[in-house]
């Protein structure tokens, strides 16, 4: 249950289940100004969506991105 997070210039590791208070991190979900990257999307949205009801914005989806491009394997260790 731990979430990967990094900017240009720093990168961090969140145990949510450790916060009583996510709504910073919900915010910068739902920011469409803000792009967030994912691997493997689907599966976050599920979670992000029943676990705490928000759907991130301004999205891309290194694996969509492998696909598109033709790659055979798209699994984040091989990208």
């Amino acid at each position: 249950a731990l979430i990967q997070m990094s900017s240009r210039t720093k990168n961090w590791i969140i145990d949510p289940l450790s916060l009583n208070n996510l709504d910073p991190f919900i915010k910068l979900l739902e920011d469409d100004t803000k792009l967030k990257i994912f691997h493997d999307v689907s599966f976050d949205f599920r979670l992000l969506e029943s676990e705490f009801h928000t759907k991130p914005r301004n999205i891309f989806d290194t694996e969509k991105a492998a696909v598109f491009l033709g790659k055979e394997s798209v699994g984040l260790g091989t990208l």
